[in-house]
């Protein structure tokens, strides 16, 4: 059987990486959470590279702000 892959939302990750910097430990807070620890580490790697900006959703590219600009002004262009 396959195994069904698990999208989870932003709020768990920002909740879940914030609990493995309160309890020290990525590999507690993996066990914990029931989340592999390369996953709950690309998170933190992820956060601490783009911030606020993280986690925009499945499917969403991580846009600075002045690359949303851009994206909006090339739409424009196209109508």
């Amino acid at each position: 059987m396959k195994k069904r892959r698990i999208h989870y939302n932003r709020d768990f990750k920002l909740k879940a990486i914030q609990l493995s910097y309160e309890n020290g430990s990525v590999t507690r807070t993996a066990k914990d959470l029931q989340i592999s620890l390369k996953s709950l580490s690309l998170w933190r790697n992820i956060l601490k590279k783009n911030g606020d900006i993280s986690f925009p959703g499945k499917g969403n590219p991580i846009l600075s702000s002045d690359d949303k600009k851009i994206k909006v002004l090339k739409k424009r262009l196209r109508i």
